[in-house]
Parts: C-alpha cells; sequence; structure tokens
C-alpha cells in the first residue's frame, strides 16, 4: 500500500492532463513541484509532472523547511492523533454491521466480526484503485450498507480532521496564509505601474502545486467552512441512524487522487466599461476535484467567488485567532522533527 499502483500512475497524469487543458496559459510557467518525503507521494508527482510541456523539479518537503506546517501540518503538531472518531465509528459499526454478518456469515467459513465487515468494505475501494476496474468484492454489499459505510468515515472524520477537532482550523489555516501571501505578490497590471513594483526573485511561475496526505484538504475546507454544519458534531453526526442531510461528506473531498485549489480571478468591466484600465477587479474562487465551492462568508463575486481582499482578511482573522501553532500543538521548539 506504500507503493504507487501502475493504475496510480495513469491516475497522476489523467490529472496532470486535466490541469493542463484547464490551465493551458499557466501550467507551462511549473517550475518546481513540492512533495512529502513518502516515495508514494515522489513517485505520484513525477508521474503527474510527465504530462507537462516542460521539465519541472520535484521539491521534497522537509521538516526544516518554513513551508511544514503549511503543506504536512498534521505531520508538524505534536498534539494530533488520528483516534479521535474511533469510538463514535465504532458504536456506529455496532449497529449497521449485525445485519451484514447474519446474511453473508454462510459464506464464510471463518466467523464474521464487525470490523471484518468494514475490513472488506475497505478492500473493494482499495483493489479497485489498484487495479483500475471495480472490485468484486464491491457487488457483495448493498447501496444501503454502502451508505452506512460512508456515513462511518463521515463521522471518523469529521471528530478526526473536520469541524469536531478544535485543532483543525490551526492546521489550515497555515496553508491559506501562505497561499494568500503568495498571491498577493501577483496583482492585476494596475497595481505594478513602475518598476518599484516588480516582485523580487520573480522567476514567472504562477502554477503552483504541492502533493501532501488525504488529512490536509479537510483541514483547509474546515477553515474555511465549506463543508461545516451549523449544528454540533454530535447533532449532525448521531450513532443510532444515518444523518442523511449533514453537511460534511468526504467522498466529496477527498477521493483517490482529490485536490483542493484556489484560483486567483482577474475580471474586467464589471463596472461596465471594459475599455477602462481602471475598471479591473481580483478575486479568488475554491476548486474541490475540479467543483467550485463557495466560501459561506464571501461568495458576492462572479461564480459565487470571493473578492480578493476579503478573502486576505478572512485569511488574516483566522491566522490572528488560529495562529498559534507550536502552542496549541504543544510542541518543542528549537527541537528538529523526525519527519
Amino acid at each position: 500500500m506504500e507503493q504507487i499502483t501502475p493504475q496510480g500512475i495513469k491516475d497522476s497524469k489523467k490529472v496532470g492532463k486535466h490541469l493542463l487543458s484547464r490551465y493551458p496559459e499557466l501550467v507551462p510557467t511549473t517550475k518546481r513541484i513540492y512533495a512529502d518525503k513518502k516515495s508514494r507521494t515522489q513517485d505520484t508527482a513525477k508521474a503527474f509532472s510527465k504530462v507537462f510541456p516542460q521539465e519541472v523539479e520535484i521539491v521534497e518537503i522537509g521538516t526544516n523547511r518554513s513551508s511544514f506546517h503549511s503543506q504536512v501540518p498534521h505531520k508538524a503538531c505534536d498534539a494530533f492523533t488520528k483516534k479521535p472518531g474511533n469510538e463514535e465509528q465504532q458504536t456506529f459499526l455496532a449497529k449497521y454491521a449485525p445485519p451484514v454478518i447474519t446474511r453473508l456469515q454462510q459464506y464464510s467459513p471463518v466467523e464474521l466480526e464487525n470490523y471484518d465487515i468494514m475490513g472488506l468494505q475497505q478492500m473493494c475501494g482499495y483493489e479497485s484503485a489498484i487495479t483500475g476496474k471495480v472490485s468484486k468484492i464491491c457487488h457483495v454489499f448493498t447501496d444501503d450498507e454502502w451508505m452506512a459505510y460512508e456515513y462511518a468515515w463521515d463521522m471518523k472524520y469529521s471528530r478526526m480532521v473536520g469541524h469536531g477537532n478544535p485543532l483543525s482550523p490551526y492546521l489550515g489555516f497555515p496553508w491559506l496564509n501562505t497561499t494568500a501571501q503568495l498571491f498577493s505578490k501577483f496583482h492585476a497590471p494596475q497595481h505594478s505601474d513602475s518598476a518599484d513594483d516588480a516582485i523580487p526573485d520573480d522567476d514567472g511561475q504562477r502554477f503552483f502545486i504541492s502533493f501532501t496526505h488525504r488529512e490536509v484538504p479537510p483541514f483547509i475546507a474546515t477553515a474555511l467552512g465549506l463543508f461545516n454544519s451549523s449544528n454540533a458534531v454530535a447533532e449532525e453526526f448521531p450513532t443510532d441512524r444515518i444523518n442523511w442531510s449533514r453537511s460534511w461528506k468526504m467522498s466529496e473531498l477527498i477521493p483517490f487522487l482529490g485536490h483542493v485549489g484556489i484560483e486567483k480571478l482577474t475580471c474586467k468591466g464589471l463596472k461596465g466599461d471594459a475599455s477602462d484600465e481602471g475598471d479591473v477587479e481580483e478575486f479568488v474562487r475554491i476548486i474541490a476535484n475540479t467543483a467550485p465551492r463557495p466560501i459561506p462568508e464571501c461568495q458576492g463575486g462572479p461564480g459565487a467567488s470571493c473578492g480578493f481582499d476579503q478573502f486576505v482578511d478572512i485569511v488574516n482573522r483566522g491566522m490572528e485567532k488560529y495562529g498559534d501553532f507550536d502552542g496549541v500543538c504543544k510542541n518543542k521548539k528549537d527541537v528538529p522533527k523526525d519527519g
């Protein structure tokens, strides 16, 4: 499971081709792609970049880099653990698995337990991803059983990396802050009327990519409130039944090769005069797996985008509230972490 599969290589190239077709002028400016040190992540980044028309350097994200907090925040946080949500998931599993066991036990030479059911359902996803075709195991389960499985993991992830974990916004805002600072360097033409406004050490790159772990997109989504519910987590995820109206659905955010990005848009003529060089406004738009996701508190721009200055304000306020990364993570300062 720690190595990239042949199908994974194909899928990586497919995503790369999609982004190249979507951003044909920006992708060729890419000079560096960042990826954590796991061989699978490195190989995914290499396969992804092979479809680009230019040579791209794959830069390993190490613990000694200033970007580590933003790119792999949970690995840089001593207080983070994957245990939250386990108890609730076990409680719900004990409700939905027994009827499945009753149905399947006659076909099994060994006694099935609750976790065997979840394990078989997990095998469906992994085997399908590895082989590139739907596993036969997937057809063993009914639609209702798959809905229960999805709910069990939504429940788990909401508490581990979502709005049910107080750490999540602390782990999500560093990436947003890094992105906001990066985007602030690149403005519409009217902001750069003199040579004094030139960007120091600008190498022309305008398309920025990093490969990281599946925990990171939920941190970012939580910080922006993209899938957050106004209800308490216990109300959104009761353990005795499925809440069909829940906002938090991980299948929409972290499928295999799931990706989250932020587009910066420059729009002319919004005030009615396209020829007026001063009639230019900037916006940002969140993209999750090619689908635009409006920021709940800021979606007044074209296509429910957010004004760039408003976005920066959201990030600044978030950093004021959730900026004490090392403090809340109980990190030992000046002691290098083992990546």
